[in-house]
C-alpha cells in the first residue's frame, strides 16, 4: 500500500507543479487573462491537498519505523551518543509531519472548501514557513 502512496505522491506532485506553472503563466501574462477555467486553477489545489495528505500518510509510516529503530536501538544498548542521533532523527521527522498538516489547513482553504477559514490558512501559512526554516536551520547547523 506504501508503494501506491508513493505513486499518488508523484503524480500529484507532477500534477500541482504543471498546473501551478501554467497558472504562472497567466498571471506573468505570457497567456491572455482568462485563458484558464477557474476549474483548471482549482485543479492545481487539489492535487496539493491530495499531495498534503499523502505527504501525512507516508510521514506518519517513516515516524513509526524511525520509532521502532530508536526502540531497537536502546533495547540493544546502543551507545548515548547513537541514541541521541536516533532521537534527533525521529524528533525531524515529527516536525515534518506537522508542517504536512499545516500544509492541509492551507490546502483545504486554497480548495474553497466551505469549511475551510481564512485565519486558519494564515495561521497554517505563518507556521508552515517558520517550521521549514527552522528545519533547515537544523540540518545546517548539525
Amino acid at each position: 500500500i506504501m508503494k501506491l502512496f508513493l505513486w499518488v505522491r508523484i503524480g500529484a506532485n507532477f500534477g500541482a507543479d504543471w498546473a501551478e506553472d501554467v497558472c504562472s503563466l497567466e498571471r506573468m501574462g505570457f497567456l491572455p487573462a482568462g485563458t484558464l477555467s477557474v476549474e483548471f486553477m482549482l485543479f492545481a489545489e487539489y492535487c496539493q491537498l491530495v499531495l498534503a495528505v499523502v505527504e501525512v500518510v507516508v510521514t506518519k509510516a517513516r515516524e513509526t519505523k524511525e520509532k521502532h529503530v530508536f526502540d531497537l536501538a536502546r533495547s540493544v544498548g546502543a551507545s548515548p551518543s547513537e541514541l541521541t542521533k536516533l532521537r534527533r532523527k525521529c524528533a525531524m521527522v515529527r516536525l515534518e509531519m506537522c508542517k504536512f498538516v499545516s500544509d492541509l489547513g492551507k490546502a483545504f482553504y486554497d480548495c474553497e472548501l466551505r469549511f475551510a477559514h481564512e485565519g486558519v490558512f494564515i495561521g497554517c501559512a505563518l507556521f508552515s514557513a517558520l517550521l521549514s526554516t527552522h528545519k533547515n536551520m537544523v540540518k545546517v547547523l548539525k
